[in-house]
């Protein structure tokens, strides 16, 4: 199992997508309760903000091992939320398998962000301060972590594509990444 996380700029969307192409498996919607891996992520990050607890919350563990036992049979898979943050250790605690792989950008994509948006000195301030402490809790997970995490520059593990699967084999052997051709059907 492959939770990534990645703040909402960086390109962490595109590196699972590109993950998904290279045959890591999407998680399917958990059985009893139909959510989805990012209605999971958005579930146990509330759970998280309403109780400041998701170790030992037996309502964060009705949600994901619902989520786990549907994905049961399923080799290797994964998913990618910025929610996942506040339940990195919550799943590390409840499924000592998992693998993370965490991902970052160049802080000048804050800056590319607010310019294209016209952002206000004001939004453009509360977005860096935002944005420090998500990376500061990614890298202490992180440092916590090494053995089962990988951290990754989202455009440069885009941009480099087996390096980055060699990154991941490193802390999921067992993970398969297709490197056939795809062939389209006419």
């Amino acid at each position: 199992i492959i939770v990534q996380c990645g703040h909402e700029l960086t390109l962490s969307e595109e590196l699972i997508g590109k993950l998904n192409e290279k045959g890591l498996s999407e998680p399917l919607k958990s059985s009893r309760t139909d959510l989805s891996s990012t209605d999971v992520a958005i579930a146990l990050d509330k759970i998280y903000k309403k109780t400041s607890k998701l170790i030992d919350n037996k309502l964060a563990e009705s949600v994901a091992i619902d989520f786990l036992l549907t994905n049961l049979e399923i080799e290797s898979w994964g998913w990618n939320s910025s929610k996942n943050l506040s339940a990195l250790y919550f799943w590390e605690w409840l499924e000592p398998n998992c693998k993370f792989v965490l991902v970052f950008d160049h802080p000048s994509e804050i800056f590319r962000y607010a310019v294209k948006n016209d952002l206000s000195q004001d939004s453009l301030n509360n977005m860096i301060k935002e944005w420090m402490v998500f990376q500061k809790e990614l890298l202490r997970f992180f440092s916590d972590n090494k053995d089962k995490c990988v951290l990754l520059e989202g455009s440069a593990a885009l941009r480099n594509i087996k390096a980055t699967e060699k990154c991941i084999k490193s802390i999921a052997p067992e993970i398969i990444f297709n490197h056939r051709k795809t062939v389209l059907n006419r």
